[in-house]
C-alpha cells in the first residue's frame, strides 16, 4: 500500500524533525520484524513532501545507499547521545563532513512575502542526508536535546522527541510498547 501524506503522519512520521523520520525509516514492529521504508519510493516521496525537500526522482532512487549511510550515522549519534548525553569528537566530525553539501541561497517573493532559502546545487540523496543531519543539529541548538529518547523496548527502538511538560515520557507509544512492558512484568510477577 502506497504512502500518502495522511498515512505517513498517522504512522508517527513527520512530527518534529526530519532526522527522526530518517532514523525511524528502519522500523521494528516490537516483535522482531523490520521494515526499511527507504526501499519504498512512496514513503520517501511522502517524507520529502512533508519536509519540503523536493521531488524524489529516479536518479535519487538509485542512491538510497547514501540515505542509508545518513540513517546509520544518525542512529549511531542518537544511540551515543542516549547512552552518555554527549557526542564524541569523531561523531561531530562525521556530522560536519556530511553537512558539507554545496548550496546556493535564493531570495524570492510570493504572495506570503519575502523568502531567503538555501537550496542545493544538486538535489540528490546526499542533500537529503545533509538536511536530516542539519535537523539533528537544530535539535541541539534550537531545542532541548534532553528530550531526545529511544523507546526502551529492544524490539522497537523508535526514536522520539518527548514533548510532555515534565519530560517524563518513556515509551514511543504507551498503548503499544508501554502496554507490552506492563503485560511482561505482570506475567513475571504471576509466575513468581
Amino acid at each position: 500500500m502506497a504512502y500518502s501524506r495522511d498515512r505517513f503522519l498517522s504512522e508517527g512520521f513527520g512530527r518534529r524533525y526530519l532526522w527522526i523520520d530518517v532514523v525511524n525509516s528502519m522500523q521494528w514492529d516490537g516483535r522482531g520484524n523490520v521494515t526499511d521504508h527507504l526501499e519504498d519510493d512512496s514513503w520517501v516521496r511522502a517524507c520529502l513532501v512533508r519536509w519540503d525537500l523536493g521531488v524524489w526522482t529516479t536518479a535519487m532512487g538509485s542512491s538510497t545507499q547514501e540515505l542509508q549511510k545518513s540513517r546509520s550515522l544518525l542512529r549511531t549519534l542518537v544511540t551515543s547521545w542516549s547512552a552518555s548525553r554527549t557526542l564524541a569528537a569523531p561523531d561531530l566530525r562525521a556530522v560536519n563532513a556530511a553537512l558539507g553539501v554545496p548550496v546556493r541561497r535564493i531570495f524570492s517573493r510570493d504572495p506570503r512575502g519575502w523568502h531567503l532559502a538555501i537550496r542545493p546545487l544538486r538535489s540528490n540523496a546526499e542533500w537529503i542526508g545533509a538536511s536530516a543531519l542539519e535537523s539533528f543539529a537544530k535539535a541541539f541548538t534550537e531545542d532541548d536535546p534532553e528530550r531526545i529518547k529511544i523507546c526502551p523496548n529492544g524490539g522497537c527502538r523508535w526514536v522520539f522527541f518527548d514533548e510532555t511538560t515534565r519530560n517524563i515520557r518513556k515509551w514511543c507509544r504507551d498503548a503499544a510498547c508501554g502496554n507490552r512492558d506492563r503485560v511482561r512484568r505482570s506475567r513475571l510477577r504471576f509466575r513468581s
